[in-house]
């Protein structure tokens, strides 16, 4: 017995996953530090990056790596299992085998992206009539295919909201990347610059997860059980992902065939900025929430988080919104300067998407990955409708008025759809939504004008 009980202890890693530990505030808040840091310090380093590339390469240049990001981004998420999110929410015991198993998975999706990118290059740069695509899109096929081989420890530290050491890492190879991609510009002044930073960055990352956190031996296999595991919580992510693409990469397809790369450029660079904030928030509430909403009996806790989170973007909210423009002119050129009102009013849908990204992690906290997909089946059909119809009205204003307004919807019916795990509102929700659409009422109302 007592050998028997020695194997399981060597075969498996222990979380201390109590059903509410009695540190769960100060951990929690201390995650959060970490995960403001985590992305804060990343965000803070793409757009040095960005505007020092800026400054290197022409606006054609960021419309290109946007479209070939967006179509390396779908292929990501469509083929995206939630192996983490599956790591995290899993209680108990994980055995070795389990993290294994999810390891061998995750290097087979690497190698499966890297050989989709170079089968879809040609088809995908002759549709949008962009020949760099042929060579650009397999080149970071590469990348995910080295991510592939990052260690679970990433896993295991996220989970036990301990990210301390993942902060770090991140910091430390997104600093490497983009200061690659900036030194090979200023020489290169091509595009292949921040291919081959994206590539710098991918190496340094994965070589540096193996140093994070030690205990577990990587080996490849495939369990039968954890296999099962994963597969059945998976197997809404993947579709649910796929979905997600399309509302979030959507708007840079469909510009990509309508638009010159000059206009994309600049469109690409107004939502680099409101993405940088809006993703911070995302991130941040996966790596807090999430693990949060996974415990039991954590009500007020999670309460206290999601507020301290909401109010806090409030400032950034009304310096987008009303200093959109003055934000662009200070930073970049004059070859920028229409971006700044594009970023005034992609700011309206700032408010709506921060409470879905601050209420959605909840889904898979709760193992409930059908209804995440049933949300991005309604992210998918509305975001693209309602851009469809702006852009048809009056351009490239009216195509922001309508993804502003999908925002909108998809926060009803993220609400609707968590009713049966959460059948309140939070207090303030409502709020904040009101004093986003006040600080925002001018530039509604000239979107309106101009559409209708």
């Amino acid at each position: 017995m007592h050998t028997i009980t020695q194997t399981i202890r060597k075969s498996a890693v222990r979380l201390q996953f109590d059903p509410l530990p009695k540190n769960l505030r100060s951990r929690s808040n201390v995650c959060l530090i970490n995960g403001l840091f985590h992305v804060g310090s990343s965000q803070i380093l793409r757009f040095i990056g960005n505007l020092m590339l800026t400054r290197l390469l022409f606006p054609e240049a960021l419309g290109l790596m946007a479209l070939v990001n967006a179509v390396i981004i779908g292929f990501d998420m469509i083929s995206d299992m939630g192996l983490q999110p599956a790591v995290i929410k899993k209680k108990g015991l994980l055995t070795s085998d389990y993290l294994n198993t999810g390891w061998t998975l995750q290097i087979i999706r690497g190698f499966a992206l890297f050989g989709i990118t170079i089968l879809l290059a040609y088809p995908v740069g002759l549709f949008f009539e962009r020949p760099e695509v042929y060579w650009i899109l397999p080149s970071l096929g590469l990348v995910r295919w080295v991510t592939g081989f990052r260690s679970v420890s990433i896993w295991l530290i996220e989970r036990d909201l301990k990210p301390t050491r993942h902060t770090v890492l991140n910091f430390i190879s997104s600093a490497i990347g983009i200061g690659s991609s900036i030194l090979l510009a200023i020489g290169w002044k091509h595009v292949g610059a921040l291919v081959v930073g994206n590539l710098i960055w991918a190496i340094s990352n994965t070589l540096g997860s193996f140093l994070i956190r030690s205990g577990h031996q990587h080996r490849l296999m495939f369990d039968r059980e954890a296999l099962s595991d994963f597969l059945k919580f998976g197997k809404w992510i993947i579709i649910s992902s796929g979905l997600v693409f399309l509302g979030l990469q959507g708007d840079k397809l469909l510009l990509a065939k309508v638009l010159d790369a000059h206009t994309l450029g600049l469109y690409t660079l107004a939502l680099f900025l409101i993405q940088a904030f809006t993703g911070m928030v995302s991130a941040v509430s996966t790596k807090v929430l999430l693990p949060l909403y996974s415990r039991e009996g954590a009500d007020d806790q999670n309460r206290n988080m999601f507020h301290m989170m909401l109010w806090g973007t409030m400032p950034f909210i009304f310096m987008m919104i009303l200093g959109g423009d003055r934000i662009i002119d200070s930073l970049y050129d004059y070859r920028y300067h229409r971006s700044g009102e594009m970023l005034e009013y992609l700011a309206l849908a700032i408010p709506p998407m921060i409470l879905r990204f601050l209420l959605s992690p909840m889904f898979l906290a709760k193992g409930d990955s059908f209804r995440k997909m049933l949300l991005s089946v309604f992210e998918a059909v509305l975001v693209i409708a309602f851009m469809l119809f702006g852009y048809m009205k009056a351009g490239i204003y009216g195509f922001i008025f309508g993804y502003s307004i999908a925002q909108y919807l998809l926060y009803f019916v993220t609400r609707i759809l968590l009713w049966k795990h959460q059948p309140f509102i939070y207090r303030g929700e409502w709020i904040f939504l009101v004093i986003g659409n006040l600080v925002g009422s001018h530039e509604w109302m000239w979107l309106t004008k101009l559409v209708f």
